[in-house]
Formats: structure tokens, sequence, C-alpha cells
């Protein structure tokens, strides 16, 4: 699946008051809605790659694509949501890692990927993943 072009409506399994603030990296737009990660510091959007820790959803766009790190800000929140399934998580998988493949989609299937979270229930929309820097430290 190709990466995010608009605002994405993220379904939160269980509300968690966990929000945090980070600065963007350079040269990424991250919409509101999307699966981000830290990388050196900086947020992302979430990609197939390792070394990421990936910290919950984006609650809000930011556009920094004309900026250098640092020179905006997102708002973060952590918790449990629900996200697209690359086919190859199963209810099985609940409690072990899922891994991310976009800033939309995880998956079970870990290499080349960074830790997204822990499965928490898989259903027909998609996969219930707890994510948080926490989490992603752990991974």
């Amino acid at each position: 699946m190709s990466a995010l072009t608009a605002v994405r409506d993220t379904p939160e399994f269980a509300p968690r008051t966990t929000i945090a603030t980070y600065p963007v990296a350079a040269s990424v737009k991250i919409y509101a809605g999307a699966l981000v990660a830290l990388n050196a510091g900086y947020l992302q959007p979430a990609a197939t790659a390792t070394g990421l820790q990936v910290v919950g959803q984006s609650l809000i766009t930011v556009d920094n694509t004309a900026g250098g790190a640092g020179a905006a800000n997102c708002l973060v929140q952590e918790g449990t949501f629900r996200w697209d399934n690359d086919s190859t998580i199963a209810q099985a998988q609940v409690g072990t890692k899922a891994y991310a493949n976009d800033d939309h989609t995880v998956s079970h299937t870990a290499t080349g990927k960074s830790v997204a979270g822990i499965i928490a229930l898989v259903d027909s929309n998609g996969v219930w993943v707890t994510s948080s820097l926490v989490i992603g430290a752990e991974g």
C-alpha cells in the first residue's frame, strides 16, 4: 500500500490521554490519523524501515515539506488504534508484535521493519495495535 495522501480517520480501541508534542523531521508531511515514528528524535510518518520508534497516532496534519528538522511540531496520541492489515496478521498473533509497513498499515513480518506496537485485536476492518514510546523502545 502507498502512504497517505489525505487525512485518515483512525479509530481508537480504548481511549487514553497520553498526548505528546514532537518536532517533525525535515521535508515530510504528516496527516492527522497517521501512524507516526521517531527517527533520530524527529517525527515522521511510519514506514518500512528499521530503527524507527513508533509512538502512536498523529492528531493533526503537519506540512513540513519545505522546513528543516524541528521547524514544525506535531501532536501525537499513544494508545490502541485500528490500522490496515497487510493480510499477514491473524487472531493467533494477538499479544505479539506488529511491524510498520507504512503510515496506516501493519504486518506480522519483521524483516526490514520497526515495531509498531502490540497486537490487541484483529477484526474484519483491520488490526488494533497498542503503540507508545515505551513499546517502540522495547522493539
